[in-house]
């Protein structure tokens, strides 16, 4: 049905552009992602929908439209149509809705702030460099901005695929990203994570398979940070998924029970559901440290958090205001409008 709206819109489109625009002003009317995305790709074709009037469905509903994931391909399409076409006075109003960067209640609350300033970085970053890359003329400040953060993350790329344009990515496996290996020696692998506390989408790596086919030297590597009062929780999540299956479960118990004692109540709060459920598994079969167990198990019930989709999904990253929202790693992609 989807697909049949797109194409019978392009048909009509052909034959009279004038009554093709009165679909796409009823669409943007409607509250559903779907009639947004469907509205913002015929305001992507030429000719039909005037560019003010795309420039307000993007801009709608305080700008939430333009950061949504449930519209992004479609949202990104509208921006590379627009940036180009689009007047002094128009753009200048686009550049400060991107700069002001996504809604902070679009995401969950207990992200922490190291990661907050990525995602809007990456967010930002991205929407720039596609109107930029469109032929739009930057101002000044948009420019600074784009420029600053390509200088923080020099191997930020514009995807020549467009499959940046999607929430994710999903393939064969032959065009997929770069991974990156992590070092093999523990004083390297401590500065490692040092350096690189929470995955990275764009540069995935082996950690989380690391940490189940070298148990010993991932969990030294941890308490050793630990030890020195750092807590890489991105790094910690994958390795609590990792060794809450049943085989991780006796040599985990025995050298993690201690460290994770010792976890400051913030970092806990980030990690609940990791640490929840890995004592959901424990339960099952720990034998010793039974103080410890209660204990963990006690500071866990006493956080204030709200039931939420897996940690390690990052499609979970956003909250449901006012439906489900995430970011960037795990929406299929597809063609325009499907």
């Amino acid at each position: 049905m989807i697909e049949l709206n797109r194409d019978a819109w392009r048909a009509a489109a052909v034959v009279s552009p004038g009554h093709a625009l009165l679909a796409p002003e009823g669409w943007s009317q409607l509250p559903n992602p779907l009639f947004r995305r469907l509205a913002f790709f015929a305001a992507a074709q030429q000719d039909i929908v005037p560019k003010s009037r795309g420039l307000e469905w993007l801009l709608a509903d305080g700008d939430w439209w333009l950061w949504s994931v449930e519209t992004e391909r479609e949202t990104m399409r509208l921006l590379v149509a627009l940036g180009p076409q689009l007047d002094a006075d128009e753009l200048a109003r686009l550049e400060r809705s991107i700069l002001a960067g996504p809604p902070r209640d679009m995401y969950r609350a207990d992200i922490l702030d190291e990661r907050w300033t990525r995602l809007q970085e990456q967010e930002v970053w991205l929407r720039l460099a596609k109107i930029s890359q469109a032929g739009a003329r930057l101002s000044t400040a948009a420019r600074g901005r784009m420029d600053e953060i390509s200088a923080k993350h020099r191997d930020w790329r514009l995807a020549e695929d467009e499959r940046d344009e999607f929430p994710t990515w999903s393939g064969n496996g032959g065009e997929m990203r770069v991974h990156v290996a992590t070092p093999r020696d523990r004083k390297e692998l401590i500065q490692w994570l040092r350096k690189h506390p929470e995955p990275d989408h764009w540069r995935p790596d082996d950690w989380r398979e690391r940490c189940r086919i070298d148990f010993d030297e991932a969990a030294s590597a941890l308490a050793a940070l630990a030890g020195d009062g750092t807590w890489p929780s991105g790094r910690w999540r994958e390795a609590l998924q990792s060794w809450s299956e049943h085989e991780f479960l006796e040599c985990s118990w025995r050298n993690i029970a201690p460290v994770l004692a010792e976890m400051p109540t913030e970092v806990l709060q980030a990690l609940s559901h990791g640490v929840s459920r890995w004592l959901k598994e424990q339960a099952r079969t720990f034998e010793g440290q039974e103080a410890a167990f209660l204990a963990l198990c006690d500071r866990v019930l006493a956080l204030d958090y709200e039931v939420e989709e897996d940690d390690d999904d990052i499609v979970g990253l956003r909250s449901t205001i006012p439906w489900d929202m995430s970011r960037r790693g795990c929406f299929t992609g597809g063609s325009e409008a499907t």
